[in-house]
């Protein structure tokens, strides 16, 4: 019972989402819903009863041309008003509703923790989410009208046959003992086989991917990866045949199942009896017969199609509860709109005693980190990959919460602010930032370009050292990323598309910027060039960047090299190299592959 609630319940709440978007596709479809019940039973019912009784009585023959004429004319005008919505209103309306209700599934998408993407359970909920949200409100509202079609054609339908023979209804109830046996088993069976399907989608999916992929064209041309790549669909597809073929039997009995009871009871079964009423008792006239026949029909199908529908309905819910599980979760990291506005000036950013480890793991990735990034001071973070940078940046930005100790801004916990505010503090460029199939513009600035920013982009683009290739280019800074979508984009390298990402923190008036790994794809020395003209840029701005390659350290006031999740050791370049400690032993390893490599690494 509580299932069958909850089904419910969730249907509503996407009639309740449908309605907040475009209230009047629900009220035209009931309305029309209602409207072609009437109609239909007005034909069904009383004008075959009017013509065949015209014809027993010798009625005058323009009474039974006029009941054609009207009932012709009431099917053109319904028609002629569906077919203007389904032609010119509802492509028009569907439109605006997939719009805004992927609008509201992107917004609750983006405040999602970012620790919930790592998870394929969830993953796959979210997907199943995203994909269904339109086509589930759409399919809430019409399994909606078909309930209160069959249940005002069950209700009107039996009312009349009852009238005649009250044995009648046996009949048309036939198809509903079907549904409430059978339906409900069909509908898990077919649910359970979408999951199936949905895990091998997304492992086909990501196969064939690769193959129209850039980011994998180069891997594929020169290894054998092809090979791999293609006996792995070849398996996938394998699967896929081999559940077709055991749910065979199962889906075969269902639709033999139903066709028996439909064509064999009710089809026959109405015969016999209604002739039996006509010829043996004589208590119907061959205007009844008619109108039985039919009226027993269409109970069954309105009942047995009122017993799928309902498990439909019940079937649509289970989707639906992956997106109101969306929709409803709070996160864990909040956007504290009411919180404390995060200060502009003199930022100081503490972590004390911070520790953390992913919800999957044992052990913790950083342990009892303690730091102070004063007002327009510049640090680095150094370390081996996997040392645990990179992760203690999403601390940071509260990408994730601490699991022990606090982050301060000013003294005050970072929990305490509004997060938007406090996330407008940074200027945070990672390892693996992503540029976007939109301008050059629109990938600096992250928002839509307006006439106020041409400055700004200028001025970032000659900061990060791209302004020449940009403004060499037929649209400028007008010009998209990519040729996804525009035959006149560009591609760039892997270096230039660092330099947009670069770009994005010289456009941000932020108070403190976080460089993760910002120069992976730059040679050394490229790479120290971009960290001073960067250090100038920055000068009047707190500067917290994360490398792996020491030679850029010596520009900072202050290194921390982090080891096995904890801070090794920490202090200038200068203190650090007297120290002679880990750090150092580092740093002269690198110096000593420059060195030898024809790259200088100014000490």
């Amino acid at each position: 019972m509580k299932k069958i609630k909850r089904a419910i319940s969730n249907n509503f709440y996407m009639l309740k989402l449908l309605h907040s978007v475009a209230p009047s596709k629900i009220y035209f479809n009931i309305l029309m819903t209602l409207w072609g019940c009437v109609l239909r039973i007005i034909k069904r019912v009383f004008v075959i009863k009017a013509i065949i009784t015209a014809l027993e009585t010798g009625q005058d023959y323009w009474m039974v041309v006029f009941i054609i004429i009207g009932v012709f004319f009431f099917n053109i005008i319904t028609d002629f008003t569906i077919n203007i919505y389904d032609t010119f209103y509802l492509p028009r309306i569907d439109i605006e509703i997939n719009r805004k209700l992927l609008k509201m599934f992107y917004k609750k998408s983006s405040q999602i923790d970012i620790s919930c993407f790592e998870s394929p359970e969830y993953f796959d909920k979210y997907v199943r989410a995203g994909s269904a949200i339109a086509t589930k409100a759409n399919s809430a509202l019409h399994f909606f009208c078909d309930i209160i079609r069959c249940v005002f054609m069950t209700f009107s339908v039996s009312f009349i046959l009852f009238e005649i023979d009250p044995f009648l209804i046996f009949f048309g109830l036939t198809p509903l003992i079907y549904s409430i046996f059978f339906e409900g088993r069909r509908n898990k069976f077919n649910y359970k086989c979408r999951k199936q399907d949905s895990k091998i989608g997304r492992e086909s999916d990501y196969i064939q991917r690769t193959f129209y992929l850039q980011d994998f064209a180069k891997e594929l041309r020169l290894t054998n990866v092809f090979t791999v790549l293609h006996e792995k669909y070849n398996a996938v597809m394998e699967k896929m045949r081999d559940l077709i073929k055991k749910r065979f039997p199962a889906q075969l009995g269902f639709e033999l199942s139903q066709r028996f009871l439909v064509q064999v009871i009710v089809g026959l079964g109405t015969q016999f009896y209604a002739s039996f009423l006509a010829i043996v008792k004589k208590s119907i006239m061959l205007s009844d017969y008619a109108v039985v026949t039919s009226l027993v029909w269409e109970i069954s199908v309105s009942l047995g199609y009122l017993g799928g529908v309902i498990q439909s309905f019940l079937y649509n819910a289970l989707y639906i509860e992956d997106i109101r599980t969306f929709f409803e979760a709070e996160p864990k990291i909040g956007l504290n709109e009411n919180g404390i506005e995060a200060p502009k000036d003199e930022l100081i950013l503490r972590l004390e005693n911070v520790s953390f480890k992913y919800e999957c793991a044992e052990n913790y990735c950083l342990e009892n980190i303690n730091l102070e990034i004063k007002p327009k001071e510049k640090i680095a973070i150094v370390g081996n990959n996997g040392a645990g940078k990179t992760t203690l940046v999403k601390l940071i930005m509260r990408l994730y919460d601490t699991c022990g100790g606090k982050i301060t801004l000013n003294g005050t916990n970072i929990k305490e602010f509004n997060l938007n505010s406090y996330r407008n503090t940074f200027s945070t460029i990672f390892q693996d930032h992503q540029s976007f199939s939109l301008t050059i513009a629109e990938n600096i600035l992250m928002h839509e370009k307006a006439d106020a920013d041409n400055d700004t982009v200028t001025n970032a683009l000659k900061q990060a050292g791209l302004y020449e290739k940009v403004n060499n280019l037929e649209l400028k800074d007008e010009t998209i990323l990519t040729r996804e979508f525009d035959d006149k984009g560009v591609i760039l390298s892997g270096g230039e598309y660092q330099k947009i990402a670069l770009a994005r923190v010289f456009a941000k008036d932020s108070g403190i910027v976080i460089l993760d790994e910002p120069s992976s794809a730059l040679d050394p020395l490229a790479e120290y060039k971009m960290y001073e003209n960067m250090m100038k840029a920055c000068e009047n701005k707190s500067v917290i960047f994360i490398s792996h390659r020491l030679s850029s350290a010596v520009l900072a006031d202050k290194v921390y090299l982090i080891e096995d999740g904890i801070i090794k050791e920490q202090g200038s370049h200068r203190e650090l190299m007297q120290k002679n400690g880990r750090y150092a032993e580092m740093f002269n390893k690198q110096a000593e592959y420059y060195i030898e490599t024809g790259a200088e690494v100014n000490a």
